[in-house]
Parts: structure tokens; sequence; C-alpha cells
């Protein structure tokens, strides 16, 4: 009875110093050269301008889902392009199985799409952005969050006056995800332009 609650215990504390932590910032910008304060093209983040996704303490078969509200709140349509700069890992420095070389990034699966519909879910006509380019029904695919730094996607949507967009994240941890991950986090931007057509 004794060693089956030290077992117990044990994959117990195992489980808990799988921790790991990333965040998603998001920031909403105009075409400087398109818009010189009249208000043509007016873009908001989630109204409030909060973008962020600060995801704590997860382990192995987590996910989750953050929504970010578009809103061409200008007079005049707009062409939406999105930017993810390079993804940075951060090694955790504390734990059994901290190695030094911040592997979450290429741990942590993502798949983005834009939500035409606005019901949160993946379905017909709306658009995956993915690490290859965009892509309309089919099956939603993840990629590692490392996969998308770097990536870029121009003109993938145009926004009316008055008409909002949601660019879904949805984000899981592996089962498979080993020891390596242990106490790392990672941190990405997600970049919103929008554009004044030519």
């Amino acid at each position: 009875m004794n060693n089956q609650i030290k077992k117990i215990t044990g994959l117990a504390a195992i489980l808990v110093t799988l921790v790991v932590a990333f965040s998603g910032s998001a920031w909403a910008y105009l075409d400087a050269e398109s818009d010189t304060g009249s208000g043509a093209i007016d873009l908001q983040l989630n109204k409030d301008g909060s973008g962020s996704l600060n995801v704590g303490n997860a382990i192995p078969g987590d996910s989750g889902k953050h929504i970010y509200r578009l809103e061409n709140a200008g007079r005049i349509a707009g062409n939406l392009d999105i930017h993810i700069p390079p993804v940075i890992n951060i090694p955790g420095s504390r734990g059994e199985f901290t190695d030094g070389r911040g592997d979450l990034g290429a741990n942590v699966e993502v798949a983005l799409f834009l939500d035409f519909d606005g019901n949160g879910l993946w379905s017909e006509g709306d658009v995956v952005l993915g690490t290859g380019g965009t892509q309309t029904g089919g099956t939603l695919r993840y990629d590692s969050l490392n996969s998308f730094g770097g990536s870029s996607w121009k003109a993938v949507a145009k926004i009316n006056p008055g008409r909002q967009l949601n660019l879904v994240l949805l984000w899981r941890i592996p089962l498979t995800a080993g020891n390596e991950i242990q106490g790392d986090s990672v941190n990405f931007d997600i970049i919103f332009t929008l554009e004044q057509p030519c």
C-alpha cells in the first residue's frame, strides 16, 4: 500500500514539474502612407486594445483558444496584412530536466484561421493561415509555433468599414512532448496592418 502511494505521489510530482509557459502579443497598425489622420482607415484590436495571450503553467495534453477581434472603425475598406516576427524561445533555469535550449516553441502546436462567420469554430469558408500560405476549407492544420516565426500574409482579407473579423489561434501541447520543455517559455507577436487598397 505504501509503495502505491509513493508511485502516485511521484507521478503527480512529475506532472507538476512539467510546467511550461508561452505568451503572445498582438499589435494593430495602420499603414502610415495610406492614412494621414483623416480616420479613413482605423483598425481596432479587441475594441479595448488588449491583445495578449498569456498561458501560465501547462503540461502535455493541455490546449486552448484565443480570439483576436479586428474591427475596421474607419470610413473605407482596408486590406488586412498579418505578420509574425521570429519566435523567441526562453530556456528554463530550474528543474531536473532543464537543458538550456528552450524547446517549447518546437513542441507547442498552433493553428491560425480567419473566422469569417464569427462563431469561433473552424468551418467552411474560413481561411487557414499556414506556414506554407493560406487554405480555404479542408482539414485544420497544426504546425509548431517556431515554424510560424517570420511568416507573413499580405492582403489576406478585406475588412469593410464597421465590420469585424476574428483571427482564431488554437494551441496544444501534444502528449508526446518530453521533459525537455520543463520550465521553458516562449514569446511571439502577431502584427496586424490594415492598408488602403491601391
